[in-house]
């Protein structure tokens, strides 16, 4: 859901694939732009051609440089540990790349723990940078970090 179509309503509404797709919405100069909603990454099951578009796909047409998306329906809170690893990983090192910290975030999950940096806190000025270890025993199944997509620009 986004805020109303008038841009200040709060009701919001719902944007369709096909209203996106026919929208001047415009990603250019998204170096990533992340999904990390259920689906966002799967298509339409329709079979009539257009089941490959999906959320993600529509934005890479759009101009975004990386999506990160998800193939099914997804756990809050693994994907909220999954996304703060990845993000604080690609701020640590940048030059490794989109791709090798989401695969670094995924294989904490699957292995049950995750070393999280708050380097990227300490940039903006707040406490010196800590890492904290956090257990996730119950992560380690692939419905919890498989269904990560990144497409278009890795690094």
């Amino acid at each position: 859901m986004l805020g109303g179509e008038s841009g200040g309503g709060t009701d919001g509404f719902p944007l369709t694939l096909s209203k996106m797709k026919n929208s001047a919405i415009s990603f250019h100069g998204t170096k990533l732009l992340t999904l990390s909603a259920c689906s966002t990454a799967k298509g339409d099951t329709a079979q009539d051609g257009r089941e490959v578009d999906s959320l993600g796909m529509i934005a890479q047409q759009k101009d975004a440089e990386a999506v990160l998306a998800t193939l099914w329906d997804v756990n809050d809170a693994s994907t909220s540990q999954l996304m703060s690893d990845f993000y604080a990983r690609w701020a640590k090192n940048p030059a490794a790349g989109k791709a090798e910290a989401l695969r670094q975030a995924q294989l904490d999950l699957l292995h049950g723990s995750t070393a999280v940096s708050n380097t990227a806190n300490a940039d903006r000025g707040f406490a010196a940078a800590k890492t904290a270890t956090l257990s996730a025993p119950g992560y380690t199944h692939p419905y919890y970090w498989a269904p990560f997509v990144l497409t278009g620009n890795y690094q």
